[in-house]
């Protein structure tokens, strides 16, 4: 039922809003008709996915105090990119789907890097070219999902070689880095107004 995530997921993220949490959208664009777990490999809900799906996000990134942060899915949804991506790789469906045609701005967050679905897959590299190139912001390691710890530096050092070989506009990490200083400003003057108001009491 749309309509009744849509109530719980406005409620919670009006209560992040106003304590200075920034809280994001998940797991665009929908996950909640897969028959499998993107955590042990591909899923693919193209023949179970519904446009209802969409409809939360639609409604709740319209609102004034909507989450600053939509993360994507590892599912591939035929739907939304006839290629079989999974939408964290997917240009159709974060530039396509999710920032022209619902018009969403803020930052976009991937789901775990390290999750079967990507890392099976997909080198590191290739991963990191395709999810920033697609329109990613952010890139989650949250290193529970492998054996081999990800050392932050070599994520770096394989995006700076992709900006250097022209794969990775230096524009598409000036965009992101923006969105994201953006969201740190405005979290920041929440937790001044919050402390205003502590003072005062």
């Amino acid at each position: 039922m749309p309509e009744k995530v849509e109530e719980s997921a406005e409620f919670f993220s009006r209560a992040y809003g106003k304590a200075g949490i920034a809280c994001a959208y998940k797991h665009f664009p929908g996950h909640g008709s897969a028959l499998g777990d993107t955590h042990l490999g591909f899923v693919d809900v193209t023949d179970t996915w519904k446009k209802k799906e969409l409809k939360p996000y639609q409604y709740l990134l319209a609102q004034k105090d909507a989450c600053p942060i939509v993360m994507t899915a590892h599912v591939v949804n035929r739907h939304l990119d006839p290629s079989g991506k999974p939408a964290t790789l997917s240009k159709a469906i974060i530039q396509g789907k999710l920032r022209d045609e619902m018009g969403f701005q803020g930052i976009v967050s991937t789901d775990c890097m390290q999750m079967s679905a990507i890392a099976d897959n997909y080198s590191l590299s290739e991963a990191l070219k395709l999810s920033i190139n697609a329109g990613a912001d952010m890139l989650i390691f949250s290193n529970q999902q492998s054996p081999v710890w990800q050392n932050p530096a070599d994520v770096i050092d394989l995006i700076y070689a992709h900006v250097k070989s022209g794969e990775i506009k230096s524009s598409r990490i000036e965009s992101a880095y923006q969105r994201i200083i953006h969201l740190k400003k405005k979290l920041s003057d929440v937790d001044k107004n919050i402390a205003n108001i502590i003072d005062t009491q």
